[in-house]
C-alpha cells in the first residue's frame, strides 16, 4: 500500500525536490500550495513531475485552521512535511507580522491537529540555520545556543521549540531539520546565490550591465537542495524522532561565490572600496564596475557567519551530500545561461 505524504510549500524549491523524491519512492503526494501561487508550478515542470498521476494539488493557506484540519482528516497522511512559510530574511524586517503569522502559527495548528486526530502521523518541520544568529561557537550543531537575529529567525525558533515541546509532552513523532543554506537552479531569484548566477548569465549575454549586492563578506555554509531533501526524508524514516543539522561543513563568503561565478563566465574581478566605503568588483579586462554594494541591501541586524556540523546526520541518517559548492554553483549558472539565451 502506498504511503501518503502532505508537503506544504510544495511548489517552492525544497517542496519541489522533495515531491520528486517522494514520488520516486512510491508515495501518493499531496502538495499544498497557496491559492495565489497555484499557477506557479514552473519548478514541477522543470523537474518533470507536474503530470505525475500520484501527485495532487490542494489550494489552501495553512493559516486556515479548520480547512487544514479537514484536509488532514480526509487524506489521513502517514507523513507531513511543513516547508511553507515566509522565507526571505530581509523581508521579515519590513513585515514581521506576516512572517510570524505564516511561519509560526501554522506549525502549532499542525501539531494540535495531529495530536487530536492521529498521533501516528509523522511531522517534519523546516527549521533554519538563521536561528543561531551570530553565535560565534562554530561549527554549529544540534546543541548550539539559538541566538535569532531577525524576525524570520525568531519565528523559526518558536516553531522549532514547539515541535520539541509536543514531542516530549505527547510522545508524537515530530522532528526538526535545521538546514543550512541550500540552493539549486530553481532557487528563488531573491536569494543571493541565484541573484548572482542569473545576473552573470545576463552580463555574459549583454542583457545586464551590473549587479548590486549587500554584505559580500558574509559567510555561509552552502549545499544543494537536492541533497538536503534526501536528509529531510531520512529524518522521518528513523525509529525515533529527533532534530538534525544538515550542512556541508564548509563555508564561503558571498565574495568567494561572486568571484567563482565570474570566473565561469571568463571574468576576473578586482575588488576595491569606493569613497563611501562600499566594495566594487571591477572587470580587469574592460575596467567596468560589474558588482556594486549598497547599504540598501544590508539587513538591519546581519548574521556574519553560519557554518554547520552535520556529524549526527552523517552518522545516524547515513547522509552525505553528493554536490560540493563549486558543482552546485556551476550547475546554477549553466541553467541560467540556458534560460537567458532563449
Amino acid at each position: 500500500m502506498r504511503k501518503k505524504a502532505i508537503v506544504t510549500g510544495g511548489n517552492g524549491q525544497d517542496g519541489s525536490y522533495l515531491t520528486k523524491l517522494l514520488l520516486s519512492k512510491g508515495y501518493n503526494v499531496y502538495c499544498i500550495v497557496r491559492p495565489t501561487t497555484r499557477d506557479y508550478l514552473n519548478n514541477h515542470q522543470y523537474l518533470n513531475i507536474k503530470e505525475n498521476k500520484n501527485l495532487k494539488y490542494i489550494d489552501l493557506s495553512i493559516t486556515e485552521y479548520f480547512n487544514l484540519q479537514e484536509i488532514i482528516e480526509s487524506i489521513k497522511p502517514d507523513e507531513i512535511y511543513n516547508l511553507a512559510g515566509q522565507t526571505y530574511v530581509y523581508d521579515s524586517f519590513t513585515n514581521p507580522l506576516h512572517t510570524v503569522h505564516t511561519n509560526s502559527i501554522p506549525v502549532l495548528y499542525f501539531l494540535e491537529i495531529i495530536r487530536k486526530l492521529d498521533k501516528k502521523i509523522k511531522f517534519y518541520q523546516a527549521s533554519s540555520s538563521e536561528m543561531y544568529g551570530n553565535n560565534k561557537n562554530i561549527p554549529l550543531n544540534e546543541s548550539s545556543t539559538l541566538m535569532p537575529a531577525s524576525p524570520y529567525a525568531v519565528s523559526k525558533v518558536f516553531s522549532h521549540q514547539m515541535v520539541i515541546n509536543y514531542r516530549e509532552s505527547y510522545n508524537m513523532f515530530c522532528s526538526n531539520g535545521i538546514l543550512f543554506n541550500h540552493e539549486s537552479p530553481i532557487r528563488g531569484i531573491n536569494f543571493v546565490t541565484r541573484k548572482v548566477t542569473k545576473a552573470f548569465a545576463r552580463i555574459k549575454l549583454n542583457k545586464q550591465k551590473d549587479l548590486t549586492l549587500g554584505n559580500i563578506l558574509s559567510e555561509r555554509d552552502w549545499g544543494h537542495a537536492e541533497d538536503y531533501v534526501q536528509a529531510i526524508w531520512k529524518i522521518l524514516q528513523q525509529k525515533k524522532p529527533s532534530d538534525f543539522v544538515i550542512a556541508t561543513g564548509k563555508k564561503y563568503s558571498v565574495k568567494d561565490m561572486v568571484d567563482y561565478v565570474a570566473s565561469l563566465t571568463d571574468i576576473k574581478l578586482k575588488w576595491s572600496k569606493n569613497s563611501k566605503g562600499y566594495w566594487n568588483g571591477v572587470d580587469q579586462k574592460t575596467k567596468k564596475i560589474l558588482v556594486k554594494t549598497s547599504n540598501k541591501n544590508f539587513r538591519p541586524n546581519d548574521v556574519i557567519c553560519l557554518l554547520g556540523d552535520s556529524s549526527k546526520a552523517r552518522k545516524q541518517l547515513k547522509w552525505k551530500p553528493k554536490y560540493n559548492f563549486r558543482s552546485m554553483i556551476k550547475q546554477m549558472l549553466q541553467e541560467d545561461l540556458k534560460r537567458e539565451a532563449k
